[in-house]
């Protein structure tokens, strides 16, 4: 399947849309009547959550917090002696 209007918009623009940035006018309206983008950007969006369900450490604690949540367990004895960071 070919883009309706090869080159009109970039793949850092699709990227961009789907991040929920702001994007040209012109971008929106050709995502609703070109096939190929549309797919595309529907691609993107599947690789996202793929990623995002795999990455599942991406909102971690900073390792101070988690330091300090070891130290309270350890202190409440919550975590057993053999149990090191």
């Amino acid at each position: 399947m070919e883009c309706s209007e090869p080159g009109a918009i970039r793949d850092e623009e699709l990227l961009a849309y789907l991040a929920g940035e702001k994007v040209r006018p012109f971008v929106e309206q050709h995502i609703a009547r070109c096939q190929r983008c549309a797919a595309q950007l529907a691609d993107y969006e599947r690789i996202e959550l793929v990623l995002t369900s795999k990455l599942f450490r991406f909102d971690c604690p900073p390792s101070h917090v988690l330091v300090k949540t070891r130290w309270e367990c350890s202190v409440k004895n919550l975590l057993p002696r053999s149990i090191t960071i």
